[in-house]
């Protein structure tokens, strides 16, 4: 299989030198078949790595070349680095495994799960909220009703990232970076959605906080298991941080202007799940000047647990922005989250833009919700792809 994937690679690098090389800008050429094979090829080299662990590392696949000089072509050969460089810094670990075929079933399961969830929120969010509470008062708060809506929108965003780990899985690619980001999201949601539960548990139903405990601790059991599984760095801190830190990198490297608005949505949404659920009475005054009760706080919270996903849609969708993939599968399906997500915070919260209901945060809230709407639009709308590597 070795031998199989360096014939790949030869035979692209001939073929592609004579026949394929295609213009790109800023000069150079790019060689279009050589990138298609050469990928099959890591794909096929790293599996084999596994089988043959006292053979070299997938290094020997990624040795440097200098490509043919066509007219300036010291262009392509530092994108062929540059990325070269994305993908060493994101490969699997030596224990990982080949994403095993059931799990696009237990994504499209919890993709449908956090769906049915949801849909209660958005239509009987009155009975959701008596359900929820256990000393709930009729008539319920008007600010609780859309603040439980706004909850609503978190778990939307939860069965869109589920389906786009079924689409990853299906392909067998939960190795790939993107998908070992939307695990890591899920994940970080329904743990801080469980915390939230933990410190507001005497406010809750029985059933209610059982139920809820249930759905979320499914939600990060099972993206964990796959995440340790295919990465091949289990769970520990450490490799988290240095992907965190990997992240960080890529986010203040701009390449393109949809590449500076994914970039500054990041920190935006992050910011304010942190302020939601670190500061939950002050940052909800700030959005709903008349908001008050313990209720509105416990919901307040488990919203901004919902927004601590989103950070890995927009890292995600910012390489894939510099990278010129965004009309690839995973990058198509959360551009549409976001605008499915952002119009509906922005129809939740419109009405109470007002004098009187509005707190000082709410236009940036508004404006937020929008930008993210706008900015994924602009990504679904006007894909480039560079190559044909996902």
């Amino acid at each position: 299989m070795l031998r199989h994937a360096l014939r790949l690679r030869c035979l692209a690098r001939n073929i592609s030198d004579r026949f394929f090389a295609a213009p790109v800008v800023g000069g150079g050429h790019v060689h279009s078949l050589e990138t298609a094979v050469l990928a099959e090829a890591d794909e096929v080299s790293f599996f084999a790595r596994q089988r043959h662990r006292g053979l070299p590392t997938i290094r020997i696949f990624q040795v440097e070349h200098q490509l043919p000089m066509h007219g300036g072509c010291a262009g392509s050969h530092a994108l062929f680095a540059t990325d070269r460089t994305t993908q060493e810094s994101t490969e699997p670990g030596p224990n990982a495994q080949e994403t095993p075929q059931e799990a696009a079933y237990a994504y499209w399961a919890l993709a449908g799960m956090h769906a049915s969830i949801a849909a209660p929120h958005f239509i009987f969010p009155e009975e959701a909220t008596v359900v929820l509470f256990a000393q709930a008062a009729l008539p319920i708060d008007p600010v609780q009703i859309e603040i439980i809506r706004m909850l609503g929108t978190g778990y939307v965003a939860a069965s869109v990232s589920m389906l786009a780990l079924k689409a990853g899985a299906e392909r067998r690619k939960l190795h790939k970076s993107v998908y070992r980001r939307l695990n890591m999201g899920v994940a970080t949601f329904a743990t801080a959605a469980l915390a939230a539960e933990v410190l507001h548990v005497d406010l809750l139903e029985i059933t209610a906080s059982i139920g809820m405990a249930t759905v979320l601790g499914i939600t990060v059991a099972v993206p964990s298991y796959y995440y340790a599984m295919t990465s091949g760095h289990a769970l520990g801190l450490w490799s988290i941080m240095k992907g965190l830190v990997r992240d960080l990198d890529m986010l203040g490297r701009v390449k393109n202007g949809k590449g500076l608005a994914y970039a500054l949505l990041t920190p935006a949404f992050y910011g304010a799940g942190l302020a939601c659920m670190l500061t939950p009475e002050e940052s909800l005054t700030n959005v709903f000047l008349s908001a008050r009760g313990e209720d509105c706080i416990t919901l307040w919270r488990m919203f901004g647990a919902s927004l601590l996903m989103l950070p890995t849609w927009t890292a995600s969708l910012k390489e894939a922005a510099d990278r010129m993939h965004l009309d690839r599968p995973p990058y198509i399906t959360l551009n549409m989250g976001l605008v499915l997500i952002g119009l509906l915070n922005v129809a939740i919260l419109s009405p109470w833009w007002t004098r009187y209901s509005a707190g000082p945060v709410m236009p940036l809230m508004l404006g937020t919700w929008a930008a993210a709407a706008v900015v994924g639009v602009w990504g679904e709308l006007t894909p480039t792809s560079a190559d044909p590597v996902t």
